[in-house]
This record gives C-alpha cells, sequence and structure tokens, in this order.
C-alpha cells in the first residue's frame, strides 16, 4: 500500500494532488495547485471532482486551478508567454 501511494506521487496523480490541497501546511497546498497546473488538460476530470469535495477550501482551491487552465488551454504558447495575461484575463481585463 506505502508502495503505491509512493508510485502515485511520483506519477503527479491528479487525484493526491487534489487531496494535497487540504493539507493544513500552506507549502504543500501551493505546490500541489502548481503541479495540478503543470498537469493541464490531465488535471481536469480531478478538479472537477474536487468541486464537490467534503473540505470547501479544496473546492474553491480547485476552481481557482480550473478557471486558470481554461484561460491557458483557449492561449496558444506565445500568448500564454506574455507577462500578466494570463491575470488579466482571468480578472476579466477588457484591454487585454
Amino acid at each position: 500500500m506505502v508502495l503505491l501511494l509512493v508510485l502515485l506521487l511520483a506519477q503527479g496523480s491528479a487525484e493526491l494532488l487534489v487531496e494535497q490541497l487540504a493539507s493544513d501546511d500552506v507549502e504543500v497546498r501551493v505546490e500541489a495547485e502548481a503541479r495540478l497546473l503543470e498537469l493541464g488538460s490531465k488535471a481536469l476530470p480531478a478538479l472537477r471532482a474536487a468541486l464537490r469535495h467534503r473540505d470547501s477550501e479544496v473546492g474553491i482551491r480547485a476552481r481557482a486551478c480550473l478557471e486558470r487552465l481554461e484561460v491557458r488551454i483557449d492561449l496558444t504558447p506565445a500568448l500564454i508567454a506574455l507577462p500578466g495575461l494570463e491575470a488579466r484575463l482571468l480578472e476579466g481585463g477588457a484591454e487585454a
């Protein structure tokens, strides 16, 4: 069982990363968010399921990750590289 957990963590399992969003350690939560964003569209099913998580903090963080991923999926790599564009689009900035 422990070996399976270690293997899943090494693979960056989206489900395990979602569970880390409930950690008491802020650094663990921030790292989990970053790794979920790195997984990109592979993390979408786990993030969507997390919206109904028993811990409302996990749901809030999952929603924030989903919003960022949805913006990233719609942008080309060249646009993603523009400083501040992703944040402005998430805020709904018309001049983005």
